[in-house]
């Protein structure tokens, strides 16, 4: 049996219990809920949630919940496999931030 976690981002030094439940978008069935989330210690806004072992696979949303009410949501593609699986949310940060790099190494290039 594989065990999946979804690592996403929502606001830093969120004050009370974050949660995720997680919904098929094909039927909108609710395939997870209240799983656990935690917020990691060096990179503020970015959760992890705890693992699950009813394994899923295709593309699902995930809301994120605070003390029991929604707060926000993401998209997330898992696969029939053990991992953390990012969400598009998490991904688009990083792409974002990889371009900021790229400019930033270019410009300097330039100048040069």
């Amino acid at each position: 049996m594989a065990t999946q976690a979804i690592k996403f981002t929502t606001p830093p030094g969120l004050s009370g219990t974050i949660t995720i439940n997680v919904v098929n978008l094909s039927d909108d069935t609710l395939e997870q809920t209240a799983i656990a989330c935690t917020e990691s210690t060096n990179a503020k806004g970015v959760y992890t949630s705890a693992n699950f072992t009813d394994t899923l696979a295709g593309r699902f949303l995930i809301v994120v919940l605070l003390d029991g009410d929604a707060i926000g949501n993401d998209l997330v593609d898992l696969v029939n496999a053990n991992g953390i699986y990012d969400s598009h949310g998490l991904n688009r940060r990083r792409e974002t931030r990889q371009t900021v790099s790229d400019s930033e190494n270019e410009l300097v290039e330039d100048v040069s």
